[in-house]
């Protein structure tokens, strides 16, 4: 269903064949829905996105934060089903006949048809952001206008360890989150340069970045017995740490998708806005 959503944008200009690539690169990673995905990488604002597909598809757009929600509607669809698929009820017309039906991804034919069977009425579609949609179903079933404290959507961002030099850990979205085992490592070089005065060692001196560190590490030119051996074990006990905990946040994760608790979309929002 990607498809076509990506062609209404590009035709809209609003993404490059690059940009297209990349955001279907993410796709293919991490799931997700396209037009999210090109909003979230900041390639085009939401807005213009929405009003993209609105326009491509021919179909009404719609402000979530600007609607009264109808309870007859809400009762129509499934909070976990809405949450799924980015879809709100806004509206049940014609004596219950017609279910107006805000959807992020109108090109996902199979979700309408499902909930026309589930429903058994009419569905008339209309087009809002997917961030909108799922803020909606938070008023509208929860009553909630943010996420509580004590249900965090999103909270949970899985992370995993990079392989570069730098040794930092990002979330699902490329943003750093942790550079201990950077600042490990630079405090480790300075500890070797210390010592390496103490013994009067004149190596030569060179910027102690962690590419440089773990070169020392990996047989560089940096003179050996400058670590000892309750560096390096600091070194393995802190990634050892850092990987146990980034499997346990995937799992933590995992599960909660599972049981509906939250969304992937939700948590890559959420994950952005880290400090």
């Amino acid at each position: 269903m990607a498809s076509r959503i990506a062609d209404i944008l590009v035709r809209a200009k609003l993404i490059d064949d690059l940009q297209l690539r990349s955001a279907i690169a993410h796709q293919q990673q991490w799931g997700g829905r396209l037009a999210d995905i090109v909003i979230e990488k900041r390639f085009a604002p939401e807005d213009k996105v929405t009003e993209a597909i609105a326009e491509g598809m021919k179909l009404p757009k719609v402000d979530l934060d600007q609607i009264e929600h109808d309870v007859a509607a809400l009762n129509k669809v499934e909070m976990s089903f809405a949450r799924a698929h980015a879809v709100f009820p806004c509206a049940l017309k014609d004596g219950g006949k017609t279910l107006w039906l805000a959807m992020a991804d109108p090109t996902d034919v199979p979700v309408v048809d499902e909930l026309s069977l589930k429903t058994r009425v009419r569905i008339k579609l209309v087009v809002a952001s997917e961030r909108q949609i799922l803020s909606a179903i938070k008023r509208g079933y929860l009553g909630e206008s943010e996420a509580s404290p004590g249900v965090s959507y999103g909270a949970i961002a899985p992370i995993e360890l990079t392989g570069d030099d730098d040794g930092k850990i990002v979330d699902m979205s490329g943003h750093t989150l942790v550079k201990s085992i950077k600042d490990i490592i630079e405090q480790a070089g300075q500890r070797a340069e210390t010592a390496e005065k103490a013994l009067g060692t004149q190596a030569p001196r060179r910027s102690s970045t962690a590419g440089n560190v773990l070169d020392d590490l990996l047989g560089g030119d940096a003179p050996r017995h400058a670590w000892t051996p309750e560096d390096l074990g600091r070194l393995r006990s802190a990634q050892d740490q850092q990987e146990k905990s980034a499997r346990i946040l995937r799992a933590v994760h995992d599960l909660c998708v599972s049981k509906g608790l939250f969304q992937p979309d939700e948590y890559r929002r959420k994950a952005k806005n880290l400090p």
